[in-house]
């Protein structure tokens, strides 16, 4: 008669399998606590079975153990190993070109890959032993046998086992494992960035001119007339009529790759500063109406050091400077020198080095509005030679400058009869401590000094002003300035006096800086001016920056993995129970005599063996589904 394991439903899967000869199994209970499994016989006689000869080689009873689960565990470490030196290797390198488009995220998700395919072998042997240790000692729904063979499958029934044992049992920790598993993926993409960062590039240029001197032409140099060059004039016309809400730059550098850096360096330069003397002003205004209907006002408005502002009515502003400046009369060979253009200044007189670098100092005085006269105010104006000292960089095509400025004079060169304040060449420094020397040539300064005070006095009127007077170019750009601004904020809001005066200010002081860059742009920009600086170019590289806290979620699933599967170990051990796992012949077996043996539950092995010696088919009868 041949070997039938019969399956009439799911429920009696293991009350009704009949065995060789006809033999039923007996219950668990009493096959567990007996050393032997005795059969009954045709339900007379006790049936020995043979006992069980372990002929397996070295390498069967490895397997059989759980040497291929810790060797998982251990090739899931290897596999952790490694992705970490390989993410120290190119951390903050650039980012690697290999062969055949293979990247370095390629790499890391093969490594993470092993260490993940490493983990799921222990995961499901360790969730598939449990099952079995489950029911040691203690009766428990069979449910619960298909929940933690679900769990040791896949997600959903990891999240049915948490559920079910509500994180009270070393299954849980299986389970957790599971689903924490799915997140590898993810993990492999946030372990490493790639940002840009600049490197230096030796390759390409990057300049930002500068001057070591100024000597302009002056063939033409007679007092007063104010002759420049072409090149400087243009810059003077420049500075003198650009938008007074807009601001002249300083001369580009050039960067090719569009980002560079310089070590401060400093070129001699124009500078500006504005002061507001209106407390200073001797405001007499008379009326010379000659009915209640009529009124004209005759206005004298004076500063200490005799700039004056007189008019009837209709004139706006008058800008005017004290020009007694040195200059060289080329016909007598002599340098002319009555006054020095500082000794005029009001707020700047006490200023160190004033006397040697003025160009020019212009006294503004003006009318707050258009619309109301006998109200006026005052500023003043200097222009000097200085030296600018610069902290260039360029981002992405964008020049940024910090500057600082000096007037620290190093010398006057006497040329003519000892008299250095008034012959020699300007040499300045950045500090007292700096070697460098930057000199304006006198004849050229002269000529600078000549056509900045030829081009910085007139007076602007209203459009129907009949005062007499001649109108200047900066005249009608500062009227523009200081009424505009006005006019502009109260299309706003309305605006107070002091507010007002305030942005007047602001205004003159952008004009006045206008002018002073503009020059400084151009002396820069001349021949045979002096050396650029040379500056860093830089070219965007993009390297590989590893964001290290993400990489502890794997290594926590690798120390869990480990942890639960010795634990597993160790309570299968304690326990005595055979070394199951996830067996599907000790399922069919049905958990009945089969595999009992020895001293508790037979081993995989020994299942395995038996297994071999049977033979089955499943088949369709009026009872249900069997085996035979």
């Amino acid at each position: 008669m041949s070997n039938v394991h019969e399956i009439s439903s799911p429920s009696s899967m293991a009350t009704k399998a009949t065995f060789p000869n006809g033999q039923t199994p007996m219950s668990e209970k009493d096959s567990y606590h007996n050393n032997v499994s005795p059969l009954s016989s045709n339900g007379s006689e006790n049936f020995q079975p043979e006992p069980w000869k372990d002929n397996r080689g070295f390498f069967r009873k490895l397997k059989d153990g759980w040497f291929i689960e810790l060797l998982s565990c251990f090739v899931s470490m290897g596999a952790s190993i490694a992705l970490i030196f390989t993410l120290l290797h190119f951390d903050h390198q650039p980012l690697p070109k290999w062969p055949l488009s293979v990247t370095l995220n390629s790499l890391l998700a093969l490594f993470t890959t092993v260490a993940k395919a490493g983990l799921l072998l222990p995961i499901a042997e360790a969730m598939g032993q449990l099952k079995w240790i489950w029911f040691v000692g203690k009766q428990r729904p069979l449910a619960d046998f298909q929940s933690f063979d679900e769990a040791s499958r896949g997600i959903s029934g990891s999240l049915k086992l948490l559920k079910l044992l509500k994180g009270g049992h070393l299954a849980s920790i299986g389970a957790l494992v599971s689903i924490l598993g799915l997140g590898t993926s993810f993990i492999t993409q946030q372990m490493i960035e790639y940002p840009t960062r600049p490197v230096s590039d030796r390759l390409s240029n990057s300049t930002s001119p500068r001057a070591d001197m100024y000597y302009g032409a002056y063939a033409e140099a007679r007092r007063g007339n104010g002759a420049v060059d072409n090149t400087l004039k243009h810059a003077l016309q420049n500075g003198l009529l650009f938008a007074f809400n807009e601001t002249i730059l300083p001369v580009a550098p050039s960067c090719t790759t569009g980002n560079c850096t310089w070590t401060p360096y400093s070129s001699l330069e124009v500078c500006s500063k504005v002061a507001d003397v209106t407390d200073k002003l001797n405001n007499n205004a008379t009326n010379l109406g000659d009915s209640a209907n009529t009124a004209s006002f005759a206005t004298n408005v004076s500063l200490p050091n005799g700039a004056y502002f007189i008019s009837e009515t209709g004139v706006l502003l008058n800008l005017t400077n004290l020009r007694n400046a040195s200059y060289f009369d080329y016909d007598k060979q002599i340098t002319i020198d009555e006054k020095t253009i500082a000794n005029h200044s009001i707020a700047f007189l006490g200023e160190e080095n004033i006397q040697d670098t003025a160009i020019v100092n212009a006294f503004l005085i003006y009318r707050r509005s258009e619309d109301t006269e006998g109200v006026y105010s005052a500023l003043e104006i200097m222009i000097y030679w200085c030296v600018a000292t610069y902290e260039t960089e360029v981002k992405n095509g964008v020049p940024l400058h910090n500057r600082t400025t000096s007037t620290y004079v190093r010398s006057r060169d006497a040329t003519i009869d000892g008299n250095k304040e008034s012959t020699g060449n300007l040499i300045l420094s950045p500090d007292a401590n700096n070697p460098g020397n930057y000199s304006v040539g006198f004849n050229s300064k002269t000529v600078l000094e000549s056509a900045l005070a030829t081009r910085l006095k007139g007076i602007k009127g209203k459009e129907d002003a009949t005062e007499e007077g001649v109108e200047s170019d900066a005249a009608v750009a500062l009227s523009s300035a200081l009424y505009e601004t006005i006019s502009n904020a109260n299309t706003t809001g309305s605006i107070t006096q002091e507010q007002g005066m305030q942005m007047q200010l602001r205004t003159v002081e952008n004009w006045a800086a206008n002018i002073a860059t503009s020059l400084s742009n151009s002396i820069r920009t001349r021949r045979f001016r002096g050396s650029p600086a040379i500056g860093t170019a830089y070219l965007p590289q993009t390297y590989v920056r590893v964001r290290w806290p993400w990489l502890a979620y794997l290594l926590t699933l690798l120390i869990l993995s480990f942890v639960f599967l010795t634990a597993t170990i160790y309570k299968t051990k304690v326990n005595r129970v055979g070394i199951l796992k996830s067996s599907a012949l000790a399922m069919v077996y049905g958990g009945g005599e089969k595999i009992v043996g020895r001293g508790g539950f037979l081993g995989r092995g020994e299942l395995r063996d038996r297994g071999e010696r049977e033979t089955a088919r499943l088949v369709s009868s009026p009872a249900g589904w069997r085996l035979e």
